[in-house]
């Protein structure tokens, strides 16, 4: 299952690097599009080569392109449209392979795309242009839609199943069913996590939650010393070698002094979703609603605390150390 979503996960990049190439495509082609428009209004570079063309004087062309300035200028602006709506959509079509959760990329790009297609029809519906030229453009204004589509059907399917809860007082065992059945079933396979109120207890709650989970593959724990109990040491070791065995990597970080001071708020995110969560340790107990966070945010506080926390086992050296120098 595992190598399934690695899989998928690989062909998603290609396909986000597909359409950014395809993208970038459309963009270069309306630079023909605006010779195709200088041949056939007979200005600037298009004179020149219809003049060769038609074995005439450059300035009795230039001459005969006044009377058609007001649909010269027109198409021009029309050009500088078709420019720009590329241009978009080479931007979309970047943010869509940096950041390919973001499915509204992907909506605003299939809107684009489309739009290219439009303008480039109704521009050119009346100059006879190069049919490979038209067969590169349409083809990759096709190549654009489709993957635009796939990417907005499949994050729509994963943004349904991944929903909000409400964790209701007196029911601890079933509390804990709906988030493992509707929450941690449907995370990614890399999920980060921040709760500095870290205990054997919230340690076993989070083995309960992933324990039939197929897809996870790196958790990584952002914590502070505070709440950690005599066999929190012990309890973590075991944990990390028994989902090592299922080729889950644990990764335990300890927040410095001051970040633990300011830090209130716990959540967790994956590479889709955030979350807003309750203390781990009283996951399935404490009244609370589980509502989303901006993911976009959530990435960076992590990283924020991430500066100044230290792996687990090198917060117990350093304790060890500074326990020997006080004795």
């Amino acid at each position: 299952m595992q190598e399934q979503q690695r899989e998928s996960s690989d062909f998603s990049t290609y396909l986000a690097a597909v359409l950014l190439l395809a993208s970038i495509a459309m963009v270069f082609s309306t630079m023909y599009a605006s010779d195709i428009l200088a041949i056939n209004y007979g200005v600037g570079a298009g004179a020149i080569i219809q003049s060769k063309a038609d074995n005439a004087q450059v300035a009795q062309i230039l001459n005969a392109t006044v009377t058609e300035l007001t649909s010269l200028h027109r198409a021009l602006r029309e050009a500088f449209v078709l420019m720009l709506v590329g241009i978009i959509a080479v931007f979309f079509a970047s943010a869509i392979y940096l950041f390919r959760s973001k499915r509204q990329y992907a909506a605003i790009h299939l809107v684009t795309s489309i739009v290219f297609g439009l303008l480039w029809y109704i521009l050119f519906s009346y100059f006879a242009t190069n049919f490979a030229v038209d067969l590169f453009v349409y083809l990759a204004i096709a190549v654009a839609i489709a993957i635009d589509a796939y990417f907005f059907k499949t994050k729509t399917k994963r943004t349904q199943q991944s929903r909000s809860l409400e964790i209701v007082p007196g029911m601890p065992f079933g509390n804990l069913l709906r988030l493992k059945d509707e929450i941690f079933s449907k995370l990614g396979s890399q999920v980060s996590i921040v709760d500095k109120h870290f205990n054997s207890v919230a340690l076993e709650n989070l083995y309960r939650l992933i324990a039939d989970s197929n897809s996870i593959k790196e958790i990584n724990i952002v914590t502070s010393s505070e709440y950690f109990d005599s066999s929190f040491g012990t309890n973590l070791a075991n944990l990390k070698k028994e989902l090592s065995g299922r080729g889950v990597q644990l990764n335990l970080y300890v927040m410095s002094e001051e970040d633990a001071t300011k830090q209130h708020e716990r959540f967790m995110f994956d590479e889709l979703n955030a979350y807003k969560m309750p203390p781990f340790n009283i996951i399935n107990e404490k009244s609370e609603h589980i509502v989303h966070l901006k993911l976009s945010e959530a990435r960076a506080r992590f990283k924020e605390l991430m500066k100044n926390s230290i792996k687990y086992e090198n917060y117990l050296l350093k304790k060890a150390h500074g326990s020997n120098q006080n004795q």
